[in-house]
């Protein structure tokens, strides 16, 4: 059986490791953090935004149409995800140009350059402006008129995406500093030292900051103090399976639920800990890594590994309920988002709908004739439609 549950009382773990750095790169993707408002119909405020615990609800149904799209002016494209506010849709790109596009019409507002690209760092906006991290080591502010408010350098390469929370923006960075930044003039508030590079975005809740990293020895599972940066307790993991000195660890972003938080691994685990102290509740196993971030609805978690396959799991006991293959192998599964009453994935050359409640697929949207696969952390859904990335081109689609 390739998936299995083990039940765990209080004592530390070790998994497994994972592959390349830059095969799930790509695929790190963030989850939303309990005590956040859901986004507005109209608003996507973040990297998974507050749709990981709840389902979206919009006007969304296969089959789609493209509304509009935006082409890379080069052959940098794009590998993030786009963040909505006021009808405006912004988007960092490879060629170190970050854009805000009318989210109607696709018509440029204004585009910025910065000094080095962006490539894994998806943007968080709010009402004061817009905040993305770069290759240069700086996490960017701007305001939405375009005019850069400030810039602060972090000491390394960003490839986390930040979130807001508060008056803080906090983000990783490739040194393996997790950062909180005063979200008015970009002064740090705090920082704090971990075990390797932060590649995914931190969830906060309940004064609590968790972050994942990536190590040669496994990934780490951070529980920060929200207020100063002090760790409160550490969850370790290990090598991929088979691949004793792979480097690998922790790219998913954290969901945090009912006292628990929920994440995976590149060790083929998807952990279920107490959020408060870190024991394990439950695992659930699997033949290959997990680089992609878990959403959860009804009672479900979906989540896609690099065993070829999505994945339904009962949120309270980590038994699995389905298990959908997808048609072409593609280690670089992304994360889910949940619309309504199904799953919306995208992976290779597809934008795809599953059933939450059996994993069948509704419907999908073809790619292979939008310059390259689907290289997007995640979808983004405002105000009744979908915003993804191909390689080369930001992409609108909407219910035909």
């Amino acid at each position: 059986m390739i998936a299995r549950v083990k039940a765990i009382s209080r004592r530390a773990c070790r998994c497994s490791q994972g592959e390349s750095r830059l095969i799930h790169l790509a695929c790190v993707t963030t989850l939303a953090l309990l005590g956040t408002a859901l986004p507005s119909p109209g608003q996507w405020s973040s990297l998974l935004n507050g749709s990981q615990t709840e389902p979206v609800t919009a006007d969304i149904a296969f089959p789609l149409k493209k509304a509009w799209e935006l082409k890379a002016k080069s052959h940098w494209g794009f590998r993030s995800s786009p963040a909505i506010h006021d009808g405006t849709v912004y988007i960092g790109s490879m060629s170190s140009t970050f854009y805000a596009v009318d989210a109607a019409s696709g018509a440029i507002h204004w585009e910025k350059q910065v000094g080095d690209r962006i490539e894994f760092s998806s943007p968080a906006a709010d009402a004061n402006g817009v905040y993305v991290g770069c290759e240069d080591g700086n996490l960017y502010a701007f305001d939405h008129g375009g005019r850069e408010r400030w810039k602060t350098p972090t000491g390394a390469k960003i490839e986390s995406s930040p979130i807001i929370h508060g008056d803080l923006v906090l983000v990783g960075n490739n040194a393996g500093t997790v950062l909180a930044l005063n979200r008015a003039h970009g002064s740090i508030t705090w920082k704090a030292t971990c075990d390797g590079p932060v590649f995914s975005r931190p969830t906060v809740a309940n004064d609590t900051v968790y972050v994942g990293t990536e190590g040669f020895e496994g990934g780490t599972l951070y529980a920060l103090a929200l207020r100063d940066g002090d760790e409160r307790f550490t969850f370790r993991c290990g090598h991929i399976p088979g691949h004793d000195k792979a480097r690998g660890g922790i790219y998913s972003t954290v969901l945090h639920a009912n006292g628990r938080v929920i994440f995976g691994s590149m060790d083929g685990n998807l952990y279920c800990l107490n959020a408060a102290g870190g024991s394990e509740i439950w695992r659930y196993t699997l033949e290959k890594g997990i680089a992609g971030s878990p959403a959860m609805a009804n009672g479900v978690i979906v989540v896609g590994a690099q065993d070829r396959h999505w994945h339904g799991i009962d949120a309270a006991t980590g038994a699995p309920k389905w298990r959908t293959a997808t048609d072409r192998f593609y280690p670089n599964l992304r994360s889910p988002v949940i619309v309504n009453d199904m799953a919306i994935v995208q992976y290779e050359y597809k934008v795809v709908g599953l059933s939450l409640s059996n994993g069948e697929q509704v419907g999908h949207f073809d790619l292979t004739a939008e310059d390259g696969p689907a290289d997007g952390l995640a979808v983004a859904v405002a105000g009744n439609r979908i915003y993804t990335c191909t390689r080369f081109k930001v992409l609108c689609l909407a219910t035909e």
